[in-house]
């Protein structure tokens, strides 16, 4: 370990960890740590979801893909159909909302699964985009949401000339 040592204008001295000292955890104890933490989450929910479980309110997860033209949100919601799916765009931001549908019966037991809690995800897009050319689909739980880009004014571009 080293120290870089620190003179203060006083005749005492401190020593200050470097940089190098930082241990940073293998990317594979990150992951068992996700792993845990998501199943401590399913296990505090599942608890709760008999009595609360319409109030609670979960971040559905999404992967972003920039695909040069246009921006593509990939948004889990597995067992919700697109009628309970609510899809609201501005030009730098999306807002996702579902509300779960009707359970068939029965006393709720265990609610571990997106579709029996309300989903409500705000996401940040990294650049404007054209409202009026959006499009979203639902397919096999996924709602992809495909978002075509806004000429940013700090950019050029050549025109031809007819």
């Amino acid at each position: 370990m080293s120290y870089i040592e620190i003179s203060k204008p006083s005749t005492t001295t401190s020593t200050v960890p470097t940089s190098t000292d930082v241990q940073t955890p293998p990317i594979t104890t990150i992951a068992q740590d996700i792993v845990a933490t998501e199943a401590t989450v399913r296990e505090a929910l599942s608890k709760i979801a008999p009595s609360y479980g319409r109030s609670i309110v979960r971040e559905p997860p999404i992967d972003m893909y920039d695909e040069g033209d246009r921006i593509v949100l990939m948004i889990d919601m597995p067992g919700i159909p697109k009628e309970n799916i609510k899809v609201r765009v501005s030009i730098d931001t999306v807002e996702v909302s579902a509300v779960p549908h009707g359970l068939n019966g029965g006393k709720l037991m265990k609610a571990e699964r997106l579709a029996n809690f309300r989903l409500y995800r705000r996401i940040q897009l990294p650049c404007k985009i054209k409202l009026g050319d959006v499009k979203a689909y639902l397919k096999d739980g996924v709602l992809y949401i495909y978002l075509p880009k806004l000429l940013d004014t700090t950019e050029s571009l050549d025109i031809t000339i007819e």
